[in-house]
């Protein structure tokens, strides 16, 4: 399982946490949270230890050049394997979370109300369907 994954999974828990759940759906995205909430924490662990490896040349701001080239290092190290597995919700609380999902948009909310993004609800579905479910 890459970084990225990993963040893509925390993202879309949460997006199904802000849906009215039934009580199963709710129990095993939590726990999903929880366990995937270890690899975020070693992400972020990486990512304080790329940037403490690369600081700035002169003072303490990075050059637009040295911005880029450390987001190239971070960029590569989402794309590697994490020490995390994998973890799916079960076919009978997936076909719950159809259920609840909304039929025509998922608000996937921003820090501010501003900020909100509306998914349309058969693309989430999909990336929950990539990224949560087990493949058949």
């Amino acid at each position: 399982m890459k970084y990225t994954d990993i963040l893509t999974a925390m993202v879309l828990l949460g997006d199904a946490l802000a849906m009215e759940l039934p009580a199963k759906v709710r129990a095993e995205t939590c726990l999903m949270r929880a366990h995937y909430a270890k690899g975020i924490k070693e992400w972020e662990t990486v990512r304080e230890q790329i940037a403490t490896d690369n600081p700035p040349k002169s003072g303490d701001e990075r050059t637009d050049e040295e911005n880029d080239a450390l987001n190239e290092l971070l960029t590569a190290k989402a794309d590697e394997e994490a020490a995390l597995e994998r973890r799916h919700y079960s076919a009978e609380a997936f076909v719950e979370l159809c259920g609840a999902c909304p039929h025509d948009v998922v608000r996937r909310r921003g820090r501010k109300p501003e900020e909100d993004v509306l998914i349309p609800a058969a693309a989430w579905l999909d990336a929950v369907t990539a990224t949560l479910m087990e493949e058949a």
